[in-house]
């Protein structure tokens, strides 16, 4: 059986759980299916004095199956999540490769819905994201007159309410269930060759090089993993643009009430979201879009600082706030 992660809704508790039972268990079959083959590998064999993993999910190493190396590429959100899953299979090793020097995620907020809670509670993190505003509603709003378009209410009869959180929050509480030891900060990964029976060879910018029998691409939208897998790929800008920013809530929220609630205020052709996102702070994600075939030579980089002056050229307005912009 090919062992493979759901990409379907998980839908209530207790079918999020069953589908997670369901790949442990296949990625087990996988693991027993490669026992014939990588017994004459002494390296891939696990030791039946060798330590389980540290992180609060571990799982003990049978000796009697082999060892799966798996190399996750990427430190954000993604390749985070994906190494506390595998955790919990045993006889899986798991070694995270991020380039970053100090881990830090880029952006501004992020939202939790009701399917990304339970896969946080799959995964044991959900109790240790604590901060949040709360989206139970959200509002849509007509970007030239704040007149009021819609109103959507969500179900609040679950046990985790809707958040925007900061994307930071998120990325530290699964860090803190990802043991240090199966962390690699400052190893940017080069390049990728596959070896057929002998696994997958990481090179790194450093000249050093590891072997691993599974490689996760959770490298953004730069992924060297992609490259690897598909040589030919080609990053095209899409004419789409988001700049966002965090403000302190005391600075906006005697503007206007609304400034309290998730919204959408929209143009024609854009939008600008506002929520607060907890702990004292205040997101700003403005939209616009800019011609692919005029502007796709510059539009190939976020985290770009620009002055409210750009940002307002694309709305005719004044935009609260200071002058420090993230484009992406």
């Amino acid at each position: 059986m090919q062992a493979k992660i759901s990409t379907r809704d998980c839908g209530p508790e207790s079918k999020a759980h069953h589908e997670l039972a369901w790949w442990r268990n296949s990625c087990l079959d996988q693991i027993s299916s490669l026992s014939s083959h990588n017994a004459s590998h002494p390296r891939r064999r696990a030791q039946a004095d060798s330590q389980s993993f540290s992180s609060k999910h571990s799982m003990a190493i049978d000796p009697e199956y082999p060892l799966l190396r798996v190399a996750i590429v990427g430190a954000g959100p993604g390749g985070l999540a994906t190494a506390i899953a595998l955790q919990q299979i045993p006889n899986v090793e798991v070694t995270i490769y991020e380039q970053a020097k100090v881990l830090r995620e880029v952006g501004a907020g992020i939202s939790i819905g009701q399917n990304t809670w339970n896969v946080l509670e799959l995964l044991g993190v959900a109790d240790d994201l604590t901060s949040g505003h709360p989206t139970v509603t959200v509002l849509n709003l007509n970007g030239a007159t704040g007149e009021e378009l819609s109103r959507f209410e969500k179900q609040t009869d679950t046990k985790r309410l809707p958040i925007r959180t900061q994307r930071t929050k998120l990325q530290s509480a699964l860090r803190s269930h990802v043991s240090e030891e199966r962390l690699r900060l400052g190893t940017k990964v080069a390049s990728i060759e596959d070896l057929g029976q002998g696994g997958v060879l990481l090179r790194f910018a450093d000249g050093s090089e590891t072997a691993a029998d599974l490689v996760v691409g959770a490298d953004g939208i730069r992924s060297v993993v992609r490259d690897a897998a598909w040589r030919d790929y080609e990053l095209k800008f899409t004419g789409t643009t988001i700049w966002r920013t965090l403000l302190p809530w005391d600075a906006v929220k005697d503007l206007d009430p609304r400034f309290a609630t998730t919204a959408w205020w929209h143009t024609p052709t854009t939008h600008v979201y506002f929520s607060p996102v907890g702990e004292g702070l205040w997101e700003i994600a403005a939209r616009a879009y800019q011609d692919p075939a005029i502007h796709a030579a510059d539009k190939h980089s976020w985290g770009v600082p620009v002055t409210n002056e750009v940002v307002e050229s694309h709305f005719g307005v004044s935009i609260v706030g200071n002058e420090n912009r993230d484009e992406s």
